[in-house]
């Protein structure tokens, strides 16, 4: 699979956008079902992940973190969006799959994989961004994660995060 490639306007793929996100979702789930019990829960909607990201005002110089990016459907959009990634994830299956499907944008530092759990990790400096789909029993606890994120950059005298886009079950 060409996980990151080139790709025409949003506009004009939607086609395309539902094979890649089908493809990243099947290959996980070849290896294992959406563990309830970590509140997984894939992303399958290329035109709610488009939106993400268009909410986010993603640019070039835009580091992305991602919280629990599962099969990697939103990972994929936000690197074809020119956005550097940092992805957390608890899963060591999903990590492996992350790792089958990424391997170039992980060698080349467009993707940072770190797997372990979002709310007890170091996040990395520099972060602009929070563009996620969370395991819906850690959002309460995620959002005091990104407000202690935002006050540490800025006692550091760092730039805070431009915006933080979450994607949350009812």
């Amino acid at each position: 699979m060409s996980s990151v490639r080139e790709r025409e306007p949003i506009a004009d793929q939607s086609a395309d956008d539902i094979e890649v996100v089908r493809e990243l979702v099947e290959l996980l789930l070849d290896r294992r079902r959406a563990d309830k019990d970590l509140g997984q829960h894939y992303l399958v909607d290329p035109s709610v992940i488009h939106r993400s990201i268009e909410l986010a005002e993603l640019d070039s110089d835009s580091h992305v973190l991602e919280v629990g990016p599962g099969s990697g459907t939103l990972t994929h959009f936000l690197m074809e969006a020119g956005s550097k990634v940092t992805a957390i994830e608890l899963d060591q299956v999903a990590v492996e799959h992350l790792h089958r499907v990424h391997p170039d944008a992980i060698e080349d530092g467009r993707l940072n994989l770190i797997e372990g759990d979002a709310l007890k990790v170091g996040w990395p400096r520099g972060l602009t961004h929070v563009v996620s789909n969370p395991p819906y029993q850690i959002s309460s606890p995620l959002i005091t994660k990104i407000d202690e994120y935002q006050a540490k950059a800025r006692a550091l005298g760092d730039e805070p995060l431009r915006s933080v886009t979450l994607l949350l079950q009812e």
